[in-house]
């Protein structure tokens, strides 16, 4: 495999992944949500040391930063920040989460035991004003990471959605790290967008000091969601290309 079309982050990089073997019985359904997508170009070189052997990057490089504000559901009221690095097998995009975190001990468990995000526990908020949507963590009193958009536009008709590229996470597996992808449905309520800008990034606190701020925008959108997350599917191959050696299907219960 070259190493111009896939991933070539080295083990020390990626680390051995979080051990996800909690079993998510069935889907599980969050009403009144907020979500904050942004998305940012960076090096492909940067991308290529970042990604796994078993995954192409995107070109350029494109970094992911995801906000979520839940009001409903099991878990009580929790917020979640994802930064991640987008990654395609075949042509599917995926992000690479390498920083989560979250607001409630509860849902840094959740997030970590079912799914396999390398989630901290930290002040995250998402908050929506009348000229701006801002997003922000705040972990051991030190601010990390905060995005904000503002001049936001309405966007109606067919294209009222948002289109969230899948996470996916490093997991602790039988015979070594494999990836695990974050499988959810959305249906859309309302959804702004507009142009982004990054006002804090903390690289070291956000796992990767390699990965400096990214300054070059595509897009950012903000949404009002009810979301249902569904048990895992199946896990990839963190070495090996996955388009030629598949996938591996997980008992998902009915």
């Amino acid at each position: 495999m070259s190493n111009d079309l896939f991933g070539h982050a080295d083990t020390i990089v990626l680390g051995q992944g979080v051990r996800a073997d909690a079993v998510l019985d069935g889907d599980i359904s969050f009403g009144s949500a907020q979500i904050y997508y942004s998305l940012f170009e960076f090096p492909v070189a940067q991308a290529l040391a970042l990604l796994p052997a078993s995954v192409h990057p995107c070109i350029p490089g494109v970094v992911g930063v995801t906000f979520w504000n839940v009001v409903e559901g099991p878990l009580g009221p929790f917020e979640v920040a994802l930064v991640g690095v987008a990654c395609r097998t075949g042509i599917k995009p995926r992000h690479l989460i390498h920083a989560a975190f979250a607001s409630t001990p509860q849902a840094v468990n959740w997030l970590r035991d079912h799914f396999g995000f390398p989630a901290r526990l930290a002040d995250v908020r998402l908050r929506e004003s009348h000229d701006r949507i801002l997003g922000s963590v705040v972990e051991n009193g030190v601010n990390v990471l905060e995005v904000e958009t503002q001049a936001l536009l309405p966007i109606v008709g067919g294209n009222s959605f948002i289109k969230v590229s899948p996470p996916i996470a490093v997991v602790t597996g039988a015979e070594g790290p494999e990836l695990q992808q974050f499988e959810a449905s959305y249906d859309f309520k309302r959804v702004l967008r507009g142009v982004p800008r990054i006002t804090v990034w903390q690289p070291n606190a956000l796992n990767r000091p390699q990965l400096q701020v990214p300054t070059h925008v595509i897009s950012g959108a903000h949404a009002l969601v009810d979301f249902t997350v569904h048990p895992p599917r199946y896990r990839m191959s963190l070495n090996q290309a996955i388009e030629i050696v598949g996938v591996r299907k997980l008992e998902v219960p009915v």
